[in-house]
């Protein structure tokens, strides 16, 4: 009774048990060799994924720098036609000491020929005042002219009752 446990006879010799442990080793190794070539698969599948969507982000990423170019570069153009603008519009101003010069040089004028604005105002108000006194004057005379047609006019009126 090699081998055995009990009182019967089971069939199990030493090879008997050696053959199936090899067996048994052998299945354990296919299981074992195919969950590593599953999990292979798996992780060459999780590898191309995690490849495309770092491509996707790469791409992405590259359109949003794309996109910010993009617009820096059309507002350094507006600044560069802003400072263009500035420079034209600074060329048309006159400089500070020509203007200087010029405010100057009119007040030394106004002040040498002071004399005769004064001058030339004392006219003007003579002329404007000698008109308003032609103007009283003629309404007098149509003031007057209306009281005689009047008076004539009463008496002619008394006269002829």
């Amino acid at each position: 009774m090699t081998g055995e446990t009990r009182s019967e006879e089971s069939g199990w010799t030493v090879d008997t048990l050696r053959v199936h442990m090899e067996r048994l080793i052998e299945e354990q190794a296919a299981a074992t060799a195919e969950r590593f070539r599953s999990s292979d698969k798996s992780v060459e599948t999780a590898l191309i994924q995690a490849d495309k969507a770092v491509q996707a982000a790469l791409l992405a990423a590259e359109k949003a720098v794309n996109k910010a170019e993009n617009a820096s570069e059309r507002r350094f153009e507006s600044v560069n036609e802003f400072r263009a603008q500035l420079a034209d519009q600074a060329s048309t101003f006159i400089p500070r000491s020509e203007a200087e010069a010029r405010i100057s040089a009119l007040g030394t004028l106004v002040s040498a020929n002071s004399d005769k604005i004064d001058q030339l105002a004392a006219r003007v108000n003579a002329s404007e005042g000698g008109g308003q006194g032609r103007q009283q004057a003629i309404g007098y005379f149509v003031i007057a002219g209306t009281l005689i047609v009047g008076v004539v006019g009463v008496i002619i009126a008394l006269l002829a009752q």
